[in-house]
């Protein structure tokens, strides 16, 4: 799995040790997951190379180093949630005490699941390198080290394969999801353990179960509260016949091969092309003024089964309908994969949600701050029309827009989306 690698360190490469923190990806990260170390403490570390797995709430990364020297500290033990910016390891020349700085930095962190902080032990006054716990279990030596993404550990759990028997083709050996499906086709698909019957029924006194939030979901939980509580939305619905776009659709080439255009393509398309009139609409509310954004970088809503994230199309309106759709597919597959770029689910100006494809026939969106908008369209639907005073069947989606009030009003929520009807509806205004 091709993920970015990144580098987090301060100080100078050969005179000063240098601090290794936890990444601040984006404007609203607040914490990530330290995940694992690929690294252990008196080990050599060189300039480039994969130190530790970090989990931010839109993906999983490779911490890269960016200084040589010896992994002198590792103060923050695998699947521990740690604070951006605090300091989780120490790389410095053999012979350099890091004692102090260690003293001074005491990294916040918890387990995954737990809450609270717990600080980081006191250093070991020895001239020796001392493992922690949890790394010295995962170097034993009567057990060969099994590097694999967390994609693949959760399909090899879920399909009952042995991870020990996969050829893993990521760097330095880590076996990813593709490999595990490799796997699958080239080999007879393996039992799960067998679980044994329950001999009776769960107990009373404990009739629940507590699932630990996941980083996404942990975001989530504050945004929405954060753009709903303060936001005061309104909402705007219109009905977009649909019969014409989608016999055009019927005869646009494909996107490549065995790629067709979407429907969402073609909602995602009309949206940013009507909102080139509407610059309230690609606004931020700043307090004291209106922040308008010239470029029209569309975000496009991503649910499953984490949660829910966003991909950001960039001059969207500039695009064609082929460069969307082969673009948005890439993306929305990557981000199912937690393997994007902060600037690829960063920095949307208006977003589109779309459920149709869940027999959804309309729904409000929560706007994300600091945007002023969001579209939510449904599913199409067939209903009776009027033709020329005869009936016939039509198509039809429903489109409700969610706005600012603080940055916009009715009329320019209703203005836009007669416009985003009126592109969809002929649709030879999508190839302009």
């Amino acid at each position: 799995m091709n993920r970015p690698l990144l580098s987090f360190f301060s100080g100078e490469k050969k005179t000063m040790a240098s601090r290794v923190v936890m990444p601040k990806l984006t404007e609203t990260m607040e914490e990530g997951v330290l995940l694992k170390w690929y690294k252990k403490e008196g080990e050599r570390v060189e300039s480039g190379d994969t130190l530790a797995e970090i989990e931010t709430d839109k993906a999983v990364t490779d911490l890269e180093s960016y200084a040589s020297g010896i992994l002198k500290k590792v103060l923050v033990p695998p699947d521990s949630v740690v604070p951006a910016g605090d300091l989780i390891a120490v790389v410095a020349d053999p012979d350099e005490d890091v004692t102090e700085m260690v003293k001074k930095e005491k990294p916040r962190f918890h387990k995954r699941g737990e809450e609270g902080e717990k600080p980081a032990e006191p250093p070991v006054a020895s001239a020796s390198v001392v493992e922690p716990a949890a790394l010295q279990r995962e170097a034993a030596p009567e057990k060969r080290e099994i590097k694999a993404s967390p994609l693949a550990k959760r399909l090899a759990q879920e399909r009952g394969v042995d991870l020990a028997r996969v050829e893993g083709t990521g760097p330095g050996g880590r076996i990813t999801e593709k490999d595990v499906e490799r796997h699958l086709q080239g080999s007879p698909r393996e039992k799960p353990v067998a679980q044994p019957a329950a001999t009776h029924l769960p107990s009373l006194e404990n009739p629940f179960e507590e699932i630990p939030l996941t980083m996404m979901r942990k975001t989530i939980a504050k945004r929405m509260v954060q753009s709903l509580a303060p936001v005061p939305h309104f909402y705007v619905t219109t009905e977009v016949e649909m019969t014409e776009v989608l016999r055009y659709r019927e005869g646009l080439p494909e996107a490549a091969p065995g790629v067709k255009i979407t429907i969402g393509d073609l909602i995602v398309r009309a949206a940013a092309l009507a909102l080139r009139d509407f610059p309230r609409l690609r606004a931020s509310f700043m307090g004291e003024k209106i922040r308008v954004y010239r470029r029209i970088d569309i975000g496009i809503a991503v649910g499953f089964e984490e949660g829910l994230t966003t991909v950001v199309i960039r001059d969207c309106d500039r695009k064609g309908l082929k460069e969307i759709s082969l673009e948005s597919r890439d993306l929305i597959q990557r981000a199912k994969a937690k393997t994007l770029k902060p600037e690829e689910y960063t920095g949307a100006v208006f977003s589109v949600s779309n459920l149709g494809m869940y027999d959804v026939d309309a729904f409000t969106a929560i706007i994300t701050p600091p945007e002023a908008a969001a579209l939510a369209v449904g599913s199409v639907t067939e209903r009776p029309r009027i033709v020329d005073g005869e009936i016939a069947v039509g198509k039809f989606l429903r489109a409700t827009l969610s706005t600012d009030h603080r940055v916009a009003d009715g009329l320019t929520a209703a203005e836009y989306l007669k416009a985003f009807k009126r592109i969809l509806q002929n649709p030879l205004a999508l190839a302009l």
